[in-house]
């Protein structure tokens, strides 16, 4: 989930609970299951490949686990407004390979054609340094293009994304909860899919 869809739900939890106090902690798609499932935290906000989605509610129903989709997110191209490829209303494959491909180092997409194909990958472990390669005109990337809501990246038009023509993938952000919640993590629940109808 983009980091403004989380300061937008703790100041809407804050209205009620003014003097809450929070811990937020970001981890890879993958850690998100196991660590509500062995009772770590009790809710998470995650993401999952919308292909593969239905397999991961079955997983976490079998974890005794509640999942409510938020939101279906189509991946799309970022990139510098300087390099060549921003003057295209939209993207194919075949524009892109070349160019260089900044992703993080544990990315599924690069496991998944054609994303394979890239001749020139760079692996990071935080997307800060993603957004500033493709600032600086120095990489692409594939993201939700959720990435761009209150983006300070996208709001000084440093970055700029194309939809691609030939392939499609969306990503399913998601709620993951323990059954057995406080009425403030009800609440918190409450606030977080306001806030997904808000940017709905």
């Amino acid at each position: 989930a983009g980091p403004s869809i989380m300061i937008d739900t703790v100041s809407l939890f804050q209205q009620i609970y003014p003097d809450a106090t929070f811990q937020i902690h970001e981890m890879r798609p993958a850690e998100i299951l196991p660590s509500v499932s062995q009772e770590q935290y009790s809710l998470a906000i995650g993401g999952e490949p919308e292909d593969s989605f239905h397999f991961f509610i079955k997983k976490a129903q079998k974890l005794g686990l509640i999942i409510e989709p938020l939101y279906v997110d189509p991946f799309v191209i970022f990139l510098s407004p300087f390099n060549q490829l921003s003057k295209q209303e939209t993207l194919s494959l075949a524009d892109i390979l070349d160019e260089p491909f900044a992703s993080y180092n544990d990315f599924f997409l690069h496991q998944i054609n054609p994303y394979c194909q890239f001749r020139n990958i760079f692996g990071f472990s935080d997307q800060e340094s993603i957004k500033k390669m493709i600032a600086d005109n120095k990489a692409i990337s594939f993201f939700p293009k959720s990435l761009i809501h209150k983006d300070f990246y996208s709001e000084s038009e440093l970055i700029v994304y194309r939809c691609l023509t030939d392939y499609h993938l969306n990503l399913v952000h998601y709620i993951l909860y323990q059954p057995e919640l406080s009425i403030q993590e009800q609440f918190a629940i409450s606030c977080i899919k306001k806030v997904y109808e808000n940017y709905l």
